[in-house]
């Protein structure tokens, strides 16, 4: 999906502009380098790639929903998030069923 203008319409769910601002501060802050793009890992192994791009005074705004998340990163969120738990509650957590 695509739109362009100055801004996105307020119909143009498929993209968020404050998401869009959220991770550019993030990414400020974090000194992380240039940001390309963002993007919303969803269940069922599917994936929200938004982008801007200025071209003069008008800006085009992309929204790419992919069918799959590049291989094995739910598995590494999930993994992450497991180590983190076990870390924070030890024997108490119970890792959810994948």
């Amino acid at each position: 999906m695509a739109e362009t203008g100055e801004c996105p319409e307020e119909d143009f769910s498929a993209y968020s502009s404050s998401m869009m601002e959220t991770a550019r501060k993030v990414v400020e802050s974090g000194d992380l380098g240039e940001q390309v793009c963002s993007a919303l890992v969803l269940k069922n192994g599917r994936m929200l790639i938004m982008h801007e791009a200025a071209v003069g005074d008008q800006f085009i705004y992309l929204s790419i929903l992919c069918s799959r998340v590049p291989a094995g990163m739910q598995n590494m969120i999930k993994e992450i998030v497991s180590c983190v738990a076990r870390t924070l509650l030890g024997n108490s957590y119970q890792e959810p069923n994948r």
